[in-house]
């Protein structure tokens, strides 16, 4: 039979324990130290101030306990400093040196710029390990709600009660006060009361004052950046959009940003420039949902030689096989007149503005008026009108292009690629909100989520060929 083997909590060690010993070859926390040590004291890192109080710790080991906390889904300044306790692997990243929560709080509040910066180390070290392919990617975004993410509306009539309420609510401390300093009354709550009220009452004011400059319809007064939008699980909330390039070979990112805008319109061309930028080199193929579609997408990705697919909104699609959808009107350059399917000419007949883009707009009310066919084409009185950008000939090509076979086959891996990005993000990391408030600080959380998320995919093929397995 075999003995049962219990702790002997009064063994003596003739030998002092050795801590490089207390975790395994392929731990992630050992990884995690290489990293950090590849990036050769990244001087973006500030070195602690020793007249603010407390312990100063050296940068680059509180970074390797805030990646590793990132890693494992710990992101709380309180929760880092009880793991630097009892966690083996942060003890280990520490040197057991058990920093605490205004230590890491200090260093994260004062390296953003650093620990954003840091998001394009893992993208070198992926390229050193030969996992950015440059053949194809995907980008897409996600919402992610904010700390504020409240269910009120927070829209004029809202914000107007709200700043009501913050009025009346400083006028009865100030009240309050007066009456106290009257009476001699020894000192109270009162003033920081009065001053957590008058802040309050002046973010309010801000909020309603964005709202009623028509900058937003709705506005958090605790959180001006933040944007009301839809969010993947349902609902409006306040959030930021969470944008990502992937390169398709080992699904690392390249590009990581935070916008405030609800959707993705306009943002490919930046976020493959982003990729472009850390990477120093271009991918072959890009693929983007239909979020990102627009004209002077097209064009601009031509200009730069890039090649995009980015099909064309459903409903859109799901219309061309009509005979009178506007695909089937073509645009003469040479005439500047536009052809419709019964072979009347379209002629130019105003210019307006489109997302501050000049659209120049086509119809013919006299050929309309007498076609055989105009309940079919149109339900306007002035006849079909079709409108024509500068940029309509890319968005010609581009939608021939999207109709070929192998460009559809080679769109369907585009969820394959991303997708998988951001479902790490939030249900395997538990990523489901912002814990810091403002753009800035918003950005640099997402930067340091898209960072662990590489960093556990460069770990599991760095063990894969420490153990001399087959990927």
């Amino acid at each position: 039979m075999r003995d049962i083997l219990r702790p002997d909590y009064d063994q003596v060690l003739l030998l002092p324990p050795v801590m490089e010993d207390w975790i395994g070859a392929e731990h992630p926390a050992r990884f995690i130290r290489e990293v950090v040590a590849q990036a050769g004291g990244n001087p973006e890192f500030r070195q602690p101030d020793p007249h603010t109080g407390g312990t100063c710790y050296a940068p680059e080991m509180l970074l390797a306990v805030w990646l590793y906390g990132y890693c494992r889904g710990i992101r709380s300044t309180r929760k880092l400093e009880v793991a630097c306790r009892e966690d083996m692997g942060f003890v280990w990243l520490s040197g057991n040196l058990r920093p605490d929560h205004n230590a890491l709080w200090r260093f994260w509040n004062a390296n953003h710029k650093g620990l954003r910066a840091f998001f394009k180390d893992t993208v070198r070290l992926a390229m050193k390990m030969d996992l950015v392919g440059f053949a194809l990617e995907a980008i897409d975004g996600t919402k992610i709600p904010a700390v504020c993410a409240a269910r009120r509306g927070y829209d004029a009539a809202g914000l107007q009660r709200a700043l009501s309420r913050a009025e009346e609510r400083v006028t009865e401390l100030e009240q309050a006060l007066q009456a106290a300093a009257a009476e001699s009354t020894p000192e109270s709550a009162l003033p920081a009361q009065l001053r957590s009220a008058t802040i309050l009452r002046e973010k309010v004011r801000a909020a309603l004052e964005c709202v009623r400059g028509g900058e937003r319809q709705h506005c958090h007064p605790e959180e001006l950046e933040a944007v009301r939008m839809k969010l993947s699980t349902g609902g409006n909330r306040f959030g930021y959009n969470g944008q990502a390039c992937v390169d398709a070979k080992a699904q690392i990112i390249t590009a990581c940003e935070l916008r405030t805008q609800a959707n993705d319109h306009g943002l490919l061309m930046v976020m493959k420039q982003a990729a472009e930028q850390n990477t120093e080199g271009k991918t072959e193929q890009t693929l983007a949902d239909s979020g990102y579609q627009s004209e002077a997408t097209f064009s601009a990705a031509e200009a730069a030689g890039a090649e995009v697919m980015v099909p064309l909104p459903v409903p859109v699609q799901g219309r061309e096989d009509q005979p009178f959808h506007n695909s089937r009107f073509h645009y003469d350059e040479a005439r500047d007149a536009v052809l419709c399917p019964e072979g009347h000419s379209l002629v130019f007949h105003h210019q307006r503005q489109r997302r501050e883009m000049p659209v120049r707009v086509f119809r013919n009310s006299a050929a309309c008026r007498h076609c055989p066919v105009r309940k079919q084409c149109t339900k306007d009185k002035a006849g079909r009108a079709i409108d024509i950008t500068p940029h309509h000939a890319a968005l010609v090509r581009h939608r021939k292009k999207m109709k070929r076979p192998e460009v559809q086959q080679l769109y369907r891996k585009r969820s394959g690629i991303v997708e998988p990005v951001f479902a790490r993000a939030k249900a395997q990391g538990g990523f489901a909100r912002f814990t810091v408030r403002g753009q800035a600080k918003a950005s640099v959380q997402w930067a340091l989520v898209c960072t662990s998320i590489n960093l556990r995919r460069l770990h599991s093929f760095w063990k894969t060929r420490r153990s001399g397995a087959a990927p």
